[in-house]
């Protein structure tokens, strides 16, 4: 069994469909599913759907743009001889800053707070739809196969991985024929999206353990809140 959360999510959901897990199962013991907690996949897909977010869906533009820094060191490990020149020079300064000073997770996203995408990134650049189809390459998940049931958890108020995206995933996985159940959760962010669903990914763990079957076919559904008016639901900020 496998869980994961944010860039977690999408190392666990990538591990259900490595075929390491096939190669020899009686090395590796028996793999019994996976757990993905508002996974990251598609990174192509999620830049631009906070691209062409409305006016009125700041947070969630700004929330997937807190988290280019990371893309852009993610990037640099995997693809050293690529200069970076769509990175606007005002930008990459604070990024190097942020490195030096080994920036933490809040801190490198407060590098763009003032700033907006294309302050950060130079869109006519040729080499930046190279980047992003490598991003999208490393972190596109449903085209492989599953030998197990994977359980994704999502908020639907998160603002760092976006539910539409989340759901993209999911109908390609089931399109490949993986058996995938997707908990939606109406409006909780990326990470109180955990202890709001742990009763319910626990008990599917649980179940897991025990042998228990699933109806081995995908399944969607909305896990809607006793009482959403007034509903405890914390941004990651909070």
């Amino acid at each position: 069994m496998s869980v994961g959360h944010s860039q977690g999510g999408g190392a666990v959901w990538a591990l259900a469909e490595s075929p390491l897990l096939r190669q020899n199962p009686l090395a590796l013991g028996k793999y019994l599913g996976t757990v993905a907690q508002a996974p990251g996949v598609r990174l192509k897909d999620m830049a631009l759907a906070a691209l062409n977010s409305s006016s009125s869906d700041v947070a969630s533009a700004r929330g997937v743009l807190g988290e280019v820094g990371w893309v852009i060191l993610g990037l640099r490990s995997i693809r050293p001889e690529d200069p970076q020149l769509w990175l606007s020079p005002r930008f990459r300064k604070r990024l190097e800053l942020a490195t030096l000073t080994q920036a933490c997770y809040a801190s490198m996203e407060s590098l763009v707070a003032d700033l907006d995408f294309t302050e950060v990134i130079n869109f006519s650049d040729a080499s930046f739809s190279y980047a992003l189809a490598t991003m999208q390459n490393l972190t596109t998940r449903g085209n492989g196969r599953s030998a197990q049931p994977i359980l994704v958890v999502q908020g639907l108020s998160d603002v760092s991985v976006l539910p539409q995206v989340v759901e993209m995933s999911q109908e390609a996985s089931c399109r490949s024929g993986n058996e995938i159940h997707l908990h939606l959760y109406p409006g909780l962010d990326h990470d109180p999206v955990i202890p709001a669903a742990a009763p319910s990914f626990l008990q599917w763990m649980d179940d897991r353990f025990s042998a228990i079957q699933t109806r081995g076919k995908c399944t969607n559904k909305t896990i809607q809140p006793f009482d959403l008016a007034d509903m405890y639901a914390p941004a990651d900020t909070d």
